[in-house]
């Protein structure tokens, strides 16, 4: 993985002021083929709002729990199982809780944002291919995908477990444009993260940056990808 910070698993986003890379009221219906959603704070809310719920019961400011140690990027790429990857996390922390707590904690975290499945749905319907790229772990997908029951949504799905690379790598996005089988012209891409949306655009790839299914949905129409 390149230095620097990451977006992972919605733990960091930079908002600009613009949040697409398209400009308003340039149509793109009849170009765009291809639909791609990001998981985690676009479909559903993931290990971010967990922190707050650390920081209640541990009784420590929310701001000093950060998830983002090494072993998070093995875990979603596949190289360690969920357990591992508590251990090593409460063994840098120091804390007194047994991981199987944390466990039902992020599982109990994963909330469905409302209106986003609305906008994948009408998007099929006006015959776009849909499809998820996300960053996640494989124990958290089985219990998502068993939970929230949206594999039927979507036409493709890549995580990064499978392919053992996380966005916002280059090479990611490229397995991706691979497995949909057009040009990167012809793809939207819409994730809450502005450094994956940057490395999206920098393969001619569409993109919109995700703050709510309101103004995903807003954006879309004034596109014309959805009417």
């Amino acid at each position: 993985m390149a230095a620097g910070r990451r977006a992972i698993f919605g733990l960091y986003s930079c908002k600009p002021m613009v949040n697409s890379s398209i400009n308003e009221g340039v149509e793109l219906g009849s170009e765009i083929k291809a639909v791609i959603f990001d998981l985690s704070e676009v479909l559903l809310h993931g290990l971010l709002g967990m922190r707050d719920d650390l920081a209640s019961k541990l009784h420590v400011p929310a701001e000093t729990i950060d998830f983002r140690i090494s072993e998070l990027n093995d875990l979603f790429e596949g190289r360690i199982q969920e357990d591992a990857y508590w251990n090593s996390f409460l063994r840098k922390e120091g804390w007194n809780i047994d991981p199987l707590e944390l466990k039902h904690m992020v599982r109990a975290n994963f909330r469905e944002i409302k209106g986003t499945k609305e906008i994948i749905v009408a998007l099929r319907k006006s015959g776009y291919m849909v499809g998820l790229f996300s960053v996640h772990a494989k124990e958290w997908i089985h219990y998502c995908e068993e939970r929230f029951k949206y594999r039927d949504l979507f036409d493709l799905m890549i995580y990064s477990f499978e392919i053992e690379v996380c966005k916002p790598e280059r090479r990611a996005f490229e397995i991706l444009v691979k497995r949909i089988g057009l040009s990167s012209n012809q793809i939207l891409f819409i994730d809450d993260a502005q450094i994956n949306i940057d490395t999206a655009i920098g393969m001619g790839i569409h993109a919109i940056l995700f703050e709510s299914p309101q103004q995903l949905s807003k954006q879309l129409k004034s596109l014309g990808v959805l009417k």
